[in-house]
């Protein structure tokens, strides 16, 4: 089992295209070890409802340092619009937070 952070990134699976996904904590120490030590973070795309290791390779920040995507949006249409739309308000709630 695995809680959900308020950690919004771009994530993508080999072969596929970036898209929003939040970073998933494990409850069992040891696993959160064994990711650590194999460079990985769980992940779930938003809009989805598996969970995927993924290396830190294929994650990247949500937004970069002057505020804008991190990454060329290749996939368009209501998924990643509303995707999109889900990642900058989950973005903005993990901003306060760190205020």
């Amino acid at each position: 089992p695995t809680v959900e952070r308020l950690n919004v990134v771009w994530a993508k699976l080999p072969k596929g295209i970036w898209w929003p996904a939040l970073v998933h904590t494990p409850y069992s120490r040891s696993l959160r070890r064994l990711l650590r030590e194999k460079g990985q973070n769980i992940v779930r795309f938003i809009g989805e409802t598996p969970v995927y290791h993924l290396s830190k390779a294929e994650q990247l920040p949500f937004l970069n340092e002057q505020g804008a995507i991190s990454v060329e949006i290749k996939g368009k249409g209501k998924a990643m619009d509303k995707a999109l739309k889900v990642g900058h308000q989950l973005w903005a709630r993990q901003m306060e937070r760190h205020k």
